[in-house]
């Protein structure tokens, strides 16, 4: 029978890897996910607050 075919994840989707570091999908592989500061932009996945009202 076989396996299934892989899904492609979503942009953004999270995974653990198999050296246990957590990963996000940026629409074309899987990139580390490098933990955000405050001093500026970081690479990473973009979360929208939608709890937030921006009006």
């Amino acid at each position: 029978m076989g396996n299934p075919p892989e899904q492609t994840p979503a942009v953004n989707a999270l995974r653990i890897s198999e050296t246990g570091e957590v990963e996000f999908y940026d629409g074309s592989a899987w990139q580390p996910y490098l933990e955000l500061s405050d001093d500026g932009p970081s690479p990473g996945p973009v979360v929208k607050d939608e709890g937030h009202d921006d009006r």
